[in-house]
């Protein structure tokens, strides 16, 4: 079984390999110095790996963990940790407030609220791609998820969720920020957060249709009001995204809720839940136009298609790659075939409320997954 000295060597390695430092320096057996500007100059030294369990190893191996927590802003403890589960991103749901002040709370909310952050991330794993074989991608995600030790003070639940890759992972993230499912995955449930975030904070009277086109349903707010303990005001979601694997997008690191959006939630909850959908496949789909600002890396994208007898249009905010395939597209004036959701209310009136984008499929067989 290799040492706890070994493991951090190995993944100091990596993460010097990921974030570009500089060999300067190398004493073969001995010892060798890396460098990188950051703002100023910072460097390392690291035992050679014959040589990561003697006794001096372990305080060179300790200093160069407190350099690299200091250039990404976090604790030397949490920072080691991070290095050594790096195939794993890691997030965490802090409890406070009400009668958690003793950092305890009874056992059945406990269960109650893993159970609901269970059901986020199976929620958000599934509503992330649309493609055969989807349960035993998903399965294969969810049973990579790990609970691990609660922290003392408010309550604090940590998860680590697994960079799962499947072998049909290439071809599943074609044009996405992303190079893995799990972090696909990962990125869609904070993403989500995010989203009802910014939703619940502007107070828009036209929030059903933004939170159906991003695929958030009744079942989910049911969900994310379940997430709050009974002996609980205040929830806060961290999110601790792992080095080995770069991101072009910009991913949160913390989401927080207050016991006010609590019964936000539960009026959304009501509301959405007279909204029915069907899932969508391979509609015929033509690009109406493509714009972005000026400086920016992101783009959107105007689709127009049709579907029993009507016409529709649906704009989505796409990534970089994703806005060059879909402008190609819309000069061309090429057609496209996008999957979805298609939301509309249920009653004595149907209505047509909104289309969320799950996947599109270019005429030369590439495909896009949104989240």
């Amino acid at each position: 079984m290799k040492s706890t000295n070994y493991k951090v060597y190995v993944a100091l390695v990596r993460y010097l390999e990921t974030r570009a430092w500089s060999l300067v320096q190398c004493a073969e057996g001995r010892y060798s110095i890396h460098e990188i500007v950051h703002g100023e100059r910072h460097s390392i030294v690291l035992p050679d790996e014959s040589l990561v369990d003697h006794k001096q190893s372990g305080g060179m191996l300790l200093e160069a963990i407190e350099v690299i927590a200091e250039i990404e802003d976090t604790h030397p403890e949490i920072m080691k940790q991070l290095l050594i589960n790096s195939d794993y991103d890691h997030f965490s749901l802090r409890e406070f407030g009400g009668e958690v002040g003793d950092g305890t709370i009874s056992l059945s909310s406990g269960l109650s609220v893993v159970s609901s952050i269970y059901d986020m991330f199976k929620y958000s794993a599934s509503a992330a791609i649309s493609i055969k074989g989807k349960r035993k991608v998903v399965a294969a995600y969810l049973a990579g998820l790990r609970l691990t030790t609660p922290v003392a003070g408010s309550f604090i639940f940590n998860f680590d969720a697994f960079l799962y890759r499947s072998e049909d992972s290439n071809g599943l993230l074609q044009g996405q920020k992303v190079s893995s499912i799990g972090r696909l995955f990962n990125a869609s449930f904070a993403t989500r957060l995010q989203k009802v975030r910014g939703v619940v904070t502007s107070g828009q009277e036209d929030f059903k249709a933004e939170l159906l086109r991003s695929g958030i349903t009744s079942k989910y707010f049911m969900d994310l009001s379940g997430v709050f303990a009974p002996e609980a005001t205040n929830i806060e979601f961290n999110f601790n995204w792992s080095f080995a694997e770069l991101s072009s997008r910009e991913l949160p690191k913390t989401v927080g809720f207050f016991e006010s959006d609590k019964h936000v939630f539960q009026e959304y909850a009501k509301c959405l839940i007279s909204s029915a959908s069907i899932r969508l496949e391979r509609l015929s789909a033509y690009v109406e136009a493509c714009s972005r600002k000026e400086g920016d890396v992101d783009g959107r994208a105007h689709i127009r298609f049709s579907y029993d007898g009507k016409i529709f249009s649906v704009s989505i905010l796409v990534g970089p790659e994703q806005y060059r395939l879909l402008n190609e597209s819309h000069v061309a004036e090429r057609k496209i075939f996008i999957s979805g959701d298609l939301y509309y209310s249920e009653g004595s009136r149907t209505k047509i409320e909104a289309f969320h984008v799950t996947q599109i499929v270019f005429l030369d067989k590439k495909t896009m997954l949104l989240i």
